[in-house]
């Protein structure tokens, strides 16, 4: 039976092999760049080295000896990849760890008042025939008054709650805190590829 580190090497490299294939999502995983700045770089050589310490002794599974490199990385980045880049944002998420509670309200109001008034005064004058009791017109003025009036008023209010639920203490926060720190996002992808390419037997 073969051991992994028989099979992985410089010429054969696991993520050589994942970057040359699959660049977009290898520097989405290893390589941050944030606002133009690199803050975070992990060589594919450094990799592989992570891999051969963690799993080099170990018997290789059946995957790892049958496959080329290039299926059996197609296969486990397909089985992986999304759920590496969900775990990579969780660990990189921004937070205050003493305050685990935050609730955003926000409330929009609009009143709107129309009032339109329309106003019309005729004055006329004018002379009676000889034969009629009916004035005919002479000279007529008309006036017409209109005001269209409209106020709109839009409120909008935002009100923002932050803190510690009181359902746990500030030990067992900080404590939670530790734990969340302690996970290697690095290795979390080294165990998920040495479940895949390695038997659970020495």
């Amino acid at each position: 039976m073969k051991r992994v580190k028989e099979i992985v090497t410089a010429d054969n490299s696991f993520f050589e092999t994942f970057l040359d294939e699959h660049a977009d999502l290898y520097n989405e995983l290893f390589n941050t760049d944030l606002n133009g700045f690199q803050i975070d770089t992990t060589e594919a050589a450094e990799m592989d080295m992570q891999l051969i310490v963690n799993c080099g002794e170990r018997y290789a599974a059946p995957l790892l000896v049958h496959y080329d490199m290039s299926k059996i990385v197609g296969f486990i980045v397909k089985k992986y990849g999304e759920n590496w880049k969900r775990v990579k944002a969780a660990l990189m998420a921004e937070y205050d760890p003493l305050a685990p509670y935050k609730m955003t309200q926000t409330t929009t109001g609009e009143k709107t008042a129309t009032n339109d008034t329309t106003s019309e005064s005729t004055d006329k004058t004018g002379v009676v025939g000889f034969d009629s009791d009916t004035p005919t017109d002479k000279d007529v003025d008309t006036n017409n008054h209109v005001v269209n009036a409209k106020q709109t008023d839009n409120t909008k209010t935002t009100v923002e709650t932050v803190g510690n639920n009181g359902n746990h203490s500030i030990p067992s926060l900080i404590a939670n805190e530790i734990e969340v720190r302690k996970m290697s996002f690095i290795s979390t992808v080294i165990n998920d590829i040495r479940s895949q390419i390695t038997l659970d037997i020495y």
